[in-house]
This record gives structure tokens, sequence and C-alpha cells, in this order.
């Protein structure tokens, strides 16, 4: 059974290792800054984001590269920061 892919799926920017790792800022986009991440499922100490892997070729989109930030809380302060650890 082949799965459901959506015109949103389709129409995703695809981005390689390097490009996913620039735009993480997990590095200057020199080298692949997210490999560890996918041996161990997490990066910054929360789920690591999905990525698409056919034989050697690691691509990551742009929409799961959102959804992983997303899953991270921000703060107006420091003091904030404090309250939530």
């Amino acid at each position: 059974m082949k799965p459901d892919i959506s015109k949103q799926t389709l129409n995703d920017e695809l981005l390689t290792t390097y490009e996913a790792s620039a735009a993480l800022k997990v590095n200057d986009g020199s080298k692949d800054g997210l490999r560890k991440s996918r041996n161990t499922g997490q990066l910054w100490g929360y789920p690591a984001p999905k990525f698409i892997k056919a034989k050697r070729k690691v691509l990551y989109r742009k929409s799961e590269l959102d959804a992983f930030l997303a899953q991270i809380p921000t703060y107006q302060n420091n003091a904030q920061v404090g309250e939530a650890v």
C-alpha cells in the first residue's frame, strides 16, 4: 500500500543535510551538523527533526524543521527561563 501524499508534501521545500544544519544554526552549514541527531533521535534535548532517506541521500522537509522549532519553548526574558527549569 502506498502512503497518502498530499499536495502540501509535494510542494514542501527539501533541504540537504548541510542546508538544514545551517537553517537550524547547528553550525555554519559547512558540515552535516544533524548526523548525530539522526542516530540518537535527540537534538538539544528534544526529539530530532524527521528526515527522508533514499539509499545514501538524506533530505529534510522545511516543514519538519519548522515543526521541530515549534516544539521548543520561547521566552520573553531570563526570569521565565528560570521558572521553566
